[in-house]
């Protein structure tokens, strides 16, 4: 008998073993902190004055926070913006960084971030935003000669007209 009970002993130790990890393997403890420190920028929304679209052809859509509402500039004139479609673009300096590093230039031409398609600033901080990674919908951006893999959520919003984000009021 003394051989039976030796043997489910080791059988014990080796289930606790096994939830200890399994444990780990679904919590993922400290994970989830780390991930949340790690946003693109130090931006806080709420810090916001100023938001430009810049397109490759120099094309420009001008925000500005004037009286704590949103404005746009269109044909010469102010608009109140819709925030319905600018909130997202507000997030866009504390989305998170799924992966980041320094590139060298011949990076930055293969993920098209040398000359980028279009860049977003707010106030004096510049986000470019380059070519997709299709298979896992990231997207490359570069800040301050650093490059940072985000969910690609936010490149389709900075192609919309400018108009789009004029608020229609109610005549």
């Amino acid at each position: 008998m003394k051989h039976n009970t030796g043997s489910m002993k080791l059988n014990f130790f080796l289930l606790l073993i096994v939830a200890g990890l399994l444990f780990i393997a679904i919590e993922k403890p400290g994970l989830e902190d780390s991930l949340a420190s790690k946003k693109i920028t130090t931006i806080s929304a709420k810090e916001i004055q100023t938001i430009e679209i810049i397109s490759i052809d120099k094309t420009k859509v001008s925000f500005f926070k004037k009286n704590n509402q949103w404005f746009v500039k269109h044909k010469q004139k102010e608009h109140m913006v819709n925030m319905d479609k600018l909130n997202p673009l507000l997030q866009i300096p504390e989305t998170t960084s799924l992966k980041s590093f320094s590139a060298s230039v011949e990076q930055l031409k293969q993920y098209h971030l040398l000359r980028p398609p279009i860049s977003i600033r707010f106030d004096k901080t510049t986000i470019a935003f380059g070519n997709s990674e299709p298979i896992n919908h990231r997207r490359y951006v570069s800040i301050n000669n650093q490059v940072h893999l985000i969910a690609d959520l936010y490149y389709h919003l900075l192609l919309q007209p400018v108009n789009s984000y004029i608020k229609i009021t109610q005549q």
